[in-house]
């Protein structure tokens, strides 16, 4: 019963050679160069615009410190100026709340460079 219904549908080199048609036609769709350049072959290599991402770790940097590089280990994570985070982070301690708890904390937790 299921093989009636996928009698229509093409496979395999059929449906292979209806889609190389369609590539380079520019009905919005890519030429096919271009997709394996970015996705890669069949085999499994992967194209070369496939960058990994970078990683970010949050960790105290040693030559960005001023008191012990937490402020400059948040910036360097989030891609923030070392100085505005700490501005934000004096700021902040004007208001209630367990800031300086938090900053002692992360001088504890976060590994040094």
């Amino acid at each position: 019963m299921a093989a009636a219904r996928l009698r229509g549908i093409p496979t395999g080199k059929a449906r292979r050679s209806q889609s190389v048609g369609r590539c380079g036609s520019g009905h919005g769709t890519l030429p096919s160069k271009v997709l394996v350049d970015q996705l890669g072959d069949r085999e499994g290599s992967t194209g070369m615009n496939m960058a990994a991402p970078t990683e970010r770790r949050l960790y105290r940097p040693r030559n960005d410190r001023w008191i012990a590089g937490v402020c400059s280990g948040l910036a360097l994570r989030f891609g923030l100026s070392a100085n505005v985070v700490r501005l934000l982070f004096v700021l902040s301690c004007l208001l209630p709340g367990p800031q300086f708890l938090v900053y002692l904390i992360l001088w504890i937790i976060l590994p040094s460079e």
